[in-house]
């Protein structure tokens, strides 16, 4: 039988490290990308790398150049930025396979302010459909994350799976 396999899109090095090992550990399969960018890298270089995904997990404070290009008020170029929640619906809107995996976000934020982020999505219609066939939850990060993640993982994969 095989393992459950769950992909970690985290920008912070060390978060994405650990949270893969403690996946890991818990017997799941874990591919991880540094982001939206390291995500399409990997998906240009290995075809088959979203095929069989049982879950997406995302921190809702990833931020991630779309390439795109904006002047600040400086005059000087950044890159648009966007949320953990908005890159979860512009990964399913951009990758095919991703549109049917359920995802879940974790963040350090106050839950409340989550919500409000995913309130403010779902007035894109693509968005609210993607949000709510697949939007499995939030999981803070505190002194319980490490066991929250993985009830919450467990839950979503035995109501999928």
């Amino acid at each position: 039988m095989s393992r459950p396999t769950v992909l970690l899109v985290e920008d912070d090095r060390f978060s994405r490290t650990t949270t893969a090992q403690l996946l890991t550990e818990a017997g799941f399969e874990v591919r991880v990308a540094a982001g939206a960018e390291d995500l399409e890298r990997k998906v240009r270089s290995a075809p088959d790398f979203l095929r069989g995904l049982s879950l997406l997990i995302l921190d809702i404070e990833l931020y991630e150049s779309l390439g795109r290009s904006r002047e600040d008020k400086s005059g000087t170029h950044t890159g648009m930025a966007m949320t953990g929640s908005q890159l979860g619906v512009s990964l399913g809107l951009a990758f095919p396979e991703l549109r049917t995996v359920p995802f879940l976000l974790y963040s350090a934020r106050d839950p409340r302010s989550v919500q409000e982020s995913l309130e403010e999505l779902k007035s894109l219609a693509e968005a609210e459909e993607l949000i709510r066939r697949n939007f499995r939850g939030f999981v803070a990060k505190d002194e319980r994350f490490p066991q929250q993640l993985l009830e919450k993982v467990r839950a979503i994969l035995a109501c999928v799976g």
